[in-house]
C-alpha cells in the first residue's frame, strides 16, 4: 500500500506533460464501515490507497468514499465499494494517508490537520497551522494538502490571506503561501502567485474567483499545483495544472504580509488547461507505463453545473526508476524475476531494460543496483518484496524467486 513512486520530474526544459484520459460519474451513495448508507456529495479531496483503491473526502461532513478505479489504457472503470464515517464533522477539503494507516483530513473551518483511525473512525489528534493562516477570507482558506509516506507535508491556501494582498481579479492574480514541513520538523513558507481570472466577473453579481485548489508532491521535491477559476468566459470553471519548484524561492514565513514585500516566488510551468467543472481534489495513482502515471481528480457537485465525477489524466515525460523494469511504480519481485530471466548478454542492438548500468550485459552489478533501491518495509509492516515476512527486504528474500 505504501509504494514509493519512482519519479524524477524536472522543471528545466519542461519535459513533463499531462493528457486528459477521461471522465466518469461516481455513484450517489455509499455504505460506511458500520453498514450505514450515506449520500455522496461535495467531494473535495482524493488520495491513492494502493492498487486500484482511492479515498475521496466529502466537505461539510464526516464521510470518506472508497472508490475502485481501473484504467486499462483505453477506458476507465470506477465503482463505489464502501465508505468511512468519522466521529467529528468538518469542512474537510483534502485527504492524505500516513505510514501508520491513519487518515489525515484538512479542515478548512478550523485550519487544522485532523488525524483519524481508519478502521473505526475515531479522532486521534489535530495539528494547527501557523497563526497567519487564521487570517483567511471566508471560505478561501487552505484547500490544498498533501503528505508523503515519510511525513513530508505541503499545504496551501486558496486565495490571498488578508495581510498578503487582494483576491484575484480579471486583471491581477493573488498571492498565496505554500507551507512545507519536512520529516525532521523544519517548516518553510513560499510565495505562489495564482493567475488572474480568465474572464470577467459574472454579470450583476461581481462574482468570480481564481485560487490554488490542490497540490501534489512528487518524490524529487517538486510539486503539481492545480488552480481553478470561475469567470464569465467560454469555460466557466477553468482548470490549470502547473509543475512547480521551490528551488531558489524565498522562505516568507517571517513576513507579516506579502503585498509590497521583496521575495523570490516559486517557479511554475503550465502543463495543462481544460474545463472540468468544479474539479477540486487531485492525486497521483499507479504507473501506467515506464514513463507515466495516473493523475486523478474529483469534482465537487456543490453548484448547478457540476456532478459527482472522477477525472483521469496521465502525467508523463517522467524519468522512472531504472530498476522498475515492468513500470508498475515500484521495485519488486517481478522486476527481480525479469532481471534473472534476462541474465547475460543483451540481445544484438541492445540495450535491454534489465541492463541498469548500460554495460551491455545483465550481471551482478545490475542486481546490486536493484537491491540498492530496496530496504526496510514501511511501518505498516506490509510489502510484497518481504517474502519471508521478516519485516525487511534482504538477502533471504532475494533467494526466493531464484529457487
Amino acid at each position: 500500500m505504501w509504494t514509493w513512486i519512482c519519479i524524477a520530474a524536472a522543471i528545466a526544459g519542461n519535459p513533463v506533460w499531462i493528457d486528459h484520459v477521461g471522465t466518469t460519474s461516481i455513484d450517489g451513495s455509499a455504505v460506511d464501515q458500520n453498514g450505514v448508507s450515506f449520500s455522496v456529495t461535495g467531494l473535495s479531496g482524493l488520495v491513492w490507497a494502493g492498487e486500484n483503491t482511492y479515498l475521496a473526502v466529502m466537505d461539510n461532513s464526516n464521510h470518506v468514499v472508497i472508490l475502485e478505479a481501473e484504467y486499462d489504457g483505453r477506458g476507465l472503470d470506477v465503482d463505489t465499494v464502501g465508505g468511512l464515517s468519522f466521529d467529528r464533522d468538518g469542512d474537510y477539503e483534502d485527504i492524505a494517508l500516513n505510514a501508520d494507516g491513519d487518515i489525515l483530513l484538512f479542515d478548512e473551518g478550523t485550519q487544522q490537520i485532523v488525524r483519524f483511525d481508519a478502521a473505526i473512525g475515531t479522532l486521534i489528534d489535530t495539528v494547527n497551522l501557523p497563526a497567519i493562516y487564521s487570517q483567511h477570507r471566508g471560505n478561501l482558506g487552505c484547500e490544498s494538502f498533501d503528505q508523503m509516506d515519510g511525513g513530508e507535508v505541503w499545504i496551501a491556501n486558496e486565495e490571498a490571506l488578508i495581510p498578503d494582498g487582494p483576491r484575484a481579479t480579471p486583471d491581477n492574480g493573488s498571492w498565496v503561501r505554500v507551507l512545507h514541513n519536512d520529516p525532521e520538523g523544519a517548516s518553510q513558507q513560499f510565495a505562489y502567485q495564482v493567475d488572474a481570472m480568465p474572464g470577467p466577473y459574472f454579470p450583476f453579481t461581481n462574482d468570480g474567483q481564481s485560487g490554488l485548489i490542490a497540490v501534489v508532491s512528487l518524490p524529487d521535491g517538486t510539486l503539481l499545483a492545480m488552480e481553478r477559476s470561475l469567470a464569465f468566459a467560454g469555460i466557466f470553471f477553468e482548470t490549470r495544472i502547473y509543475h512547480v519548484t521551490t528551488e531558489g524561492a524565498t522562505d516568507v514565513a517571517g513576513l507579516d504580509g506579502l503585498e509590497g514585500a521583496q521575495f523570490m516566488p516559486v517557479t511554475k510551468v503550465l502543463l495543462y488547461v481544460g474545463g472540468h467543472l468544479n474539479l477540486e481534489g487531485l492525486c497521483l495513482g499507479r504507473a501506467t507505463g515506464a514513463d507515466r502515471v495516473m493523475l486523478l481528480g474529483v469534482v465537487d457537485d456543490g453548484d448547478p453545473l457540476s456532478s459527482n465525477q472522477l477525472v483521469v489524466f496521465e502525467l508523463g515525460g517522467l524519468s522512472m526508476c531504472g530498476a522498475d523494469i515492468n513500470g508498475d511504480g515500484d521495485v519488486g519481485t517481478d522486476d527481480l524475476r525479469a532481471m534473472v530471466s534476462a541474465w547475460g548478454d543483451c540481445p544484438p542492438g541492445g540495450p535491454c531494460d534489465e541492463d541498469l548500468d548500460g554495460s551491455g550485459v545483465v550481471d551482478v552489478n545490475d542486481l546490486l543496483a536493484m537491491v540498492g533501491t530496496w530496504g526496510d518495509c514501511p511501518s505498516s509492516g506490509l510489502c510484497d518484496e518481504d517474502l519471508d515476512g521478516s519485516g525487511a527486504v534482504d538477502a533471504n528474500d532475494l533467494l526466493e524467486p531464484l529457487s
